[in-house]
């Protein structure tokens, strides 16, 4: 009798222990579903509760490949490039007209990895269009071998794998801790993204409305002078040896986009002109223009190997014009926001919506684009576009020798500083 009431209390044991797991594990996935930390299954977004999805924002390089892949068969068309094009470039914009349209892009990539998250989506799904945003900067945020790593991690081809990853977004314990965190960030966040991947990044309205426009782009500006110049203690030379590479991998992205009958629109960021005059002190403008010409030329090489076919087109926005010369408000004027640009680095969506109507020819009667915002690129009229520009730049280091004294100043202060660093080290 005591050896059946044992066995009875044992089964009654699991009962109640199966019971507490399925009751845990309804609770969890509930939570997650809900709160979709990684904005993985689009439940609706309430304010104050999960409308910032702040762990997807920290493992974006992660984050959004598994989404896409989640996306399947319902994305046509991706958007590249760094955080510039992530903030900037609206995949919701109705100048895509029936595209369905990804923002896959990522802070500060490498040419190679832009590559690999290309090849990437289009293992997911054969892509019709891709908007590759480029930018003359030198990142190196993760070697070859991590992104591949990564890519290959991720990358599930069979449908059960990939509904597997769904499983284990529901129902993990890490999933339950990034819903906790979300919830707990709601009141000050630092990113939102929408389920297409725009990320709408509050934290560069917060800071320009409590310290000032200028004092933002005095920051933005000390950070890209050292993390992209001097920091790695670039020359020249080094800098030449780098875009090689990097041209490698952006022609392979070429050759591959017409290999799979992608259309493939190429544009240089618009970055404000304060950031191109930083290149200029750096010594680096001689190569700014050979990395455009070599853009140039890959593409007229890829036009010429396939005749009656479109070409790939490149769009220039960079440089001097009506959008990037905006001035930047005074040090003391604290309260005046620009209306193009956060910092001389990214710029609002108000100006990417201008971006993707001039490059799809979308007639937007609220406003007019002006003129000289975006230029497409031939062989035929390349040297004169940069000789343009040059023109340009000489008017505006003229009009503006505040902006330009203040750049040299940051320049010298951050190389100074660098020097007696690697002094003090040894």
């Amino acid at each position: 009798m005591n050896w059946w009431q044992s066995k009875m209390d044992f089964y009654a044991y699991l009962k109640l222990l199966a019971c507490f797991v399925a009751c845990g594990s309804v609770v969890i996935s509930g939570v997650n579903w809900m709160i979709d930390p990684f904005c993985i299954f689009e439940t609706p977004k309430i304010s104050g509760l999960n409308a910032a999805k702040t762990g997807f924002f920290k493992n974006l390089r992660t984050m959004k490949p598994i989404v896409l892949q989640s996306k399947r068969n319902t994305i046509d068309t991706i958007i590249l490039g760094s955080s510039r094009a992530e903030a900037g470039l609206d995949p919701e914009h109705p100048a895509w007209g029936n595209s369905k349209v990804y923002n896959f892009s990522i802070p500060a990539p490498t040419m190679y990895e832009l590559l690999r998250y290309y090849e990437f989506a289009n293992q997911v799904q054969e892509l019709r269009t891709v908007v590759l945003a480029l930018d003359f900067s030198q990142y190196k945020t993760q070697s070859n071998e991590e992104v591949d790593q990564l890519l290959q991690k991720i990358y599930t081809p069979i449908q059960r794998h990939r509904a597997g990853n769904l499983l284990t977004a529901l129902f993990s314990i890490d999933g339950l801790l990034a819903s906790v965190r979300t919830v707990m960030s709601q009141h000050n966040p630092e990113v939102e993204h929408t389920p297409l991947g725009f990320g709408i990044h509050t934290w560069r309205r917060d800071e320009a409305t409590r310290i000032g426009q200028r004092a933002v782009f005095i920051n933005n500006d000390k950070q890209y002078i050292l993390e992209h110049w001097f920091k790695k203690g670039l020359t020249a030379d080094l800098f030449g040896k780098s875009q090689t590479a990097d041209l490698v991998y952006f022609r392979r992205l070429v050759e591959e986009s017409r290999a799979h009958d992608t259309r493939l629109i190429v544009l240089i960021s618009p970055s404000h002109a304060r950031e191109w005059s930083i290149i200029w002190e750096a010594g680096l403008w001689p190569q700014l223009e050979q990395w455009k010409r070599n853009i140039v030329t890959i593409l007229a090489e890829d036009a010429a190997r396939h005749p009656g076919t479109e070409p790939f087109e490149l769009w220039d926005f960079s440089g001097y014009n009506s959008i990037t010369t905006e001035d930047v408000p005074l040090a003391a004027d604290t309260q005046t926001q620009m209306r193009w640009y956060w910092e001389a680095s990214h710029y609002k969506k108000e100006v990417g919506d201008m971006i993707l109507e001039k490059i799809f020819d979308y007639n937007n009667p609220t406003h007019q684009i002006p003129a000289d915002f975006g230029t497409k690129l031939t062989l035929e009229n390349i040297d004169r576009h940069l000789q343009t520009t040059r023109e340009q730049q000489l008017v505006w280091h003229r009009q503006h020798e505040q902006d330009l004294q203040e750049i040299r100043e940051l320049i010298a202060v951050t190389q100074r500083g660098r020097v007696e660093h690697k002094y003090k080290k040894v």
